[in-house]
């Protein structure tokens, strides 16, 4: 008798735990909305993440923004969009003046996701915004080539970059 009861309560529990995960995510403040937009990143979760960025570049102030910014372009790049990264950079690079740290960062990034065209298109930025980068970013110049020549199957680990 205990069986026919439990199957009701156990579809029950069920469709409640799904329900909650087509829940649209509600944000008080940007700084929440950021956290967890990180939060879903770290988790895979790309399009709740997305929705926490864009929440927080809507909602906060400027240094929140290239944050938020960063991590939609670190999300276009982890899903393997190359057009959508190169949006997403774009975008970031005529809100906020990188520094060439970030920069630098950025474009490693694109180099290890084996993206040629947007390693092309942020090479060009940084060697235009700061002229003097060209000499320290001559291995991601020559990892971007060897893409460009070798396709994203290519070993880079000759030009020091991990993970090949």
């Amino acid at each position: 008798m205990r069986t026919p009861l439990l199957l009701p309560l156990a579809l029950v529990a069920a469709l409640g735990a799904c329900s909650g995960d087509d829940a649209p995510t509600t944000y008080t403040d940007a700084i929440s909305a950021m956290d967890a937009g990180d939060a879903a990143k770290a988790s895979g979760d790309h399009e709740a993440a997305k929705a926490g960025y864009q929440y927080a570049i809507d909602n906060g102030d400027d240094s929140l923004k290239g944050d938020a910014m960063t991590g939609i372009f670190e999300i276009d790049v982890a899903a393997g969009d190359q057009d959508a990264a190169v949006a997403s950079f774009e975008s970031l690079s005529k809100a906020i003046k990188l520094d060439q740290s970030e920069l630098s960062r950025l474009i490693d990034v694109a180099v290890n996701a084996k993206m040629d065209v947007l390693g092309e298109a942020m090479l060009g930025y940084a060697i235009a915004t700061y002229p003097e980068m060209k000499d320290t970013l001559t291995k991601a110049s020559e990892a971007i080539e060897l893409i460009k020549t070798s396709g994203p199957g290519v070993d880079l680990s000759g030009l020091g970059y991990a993970g090949d």
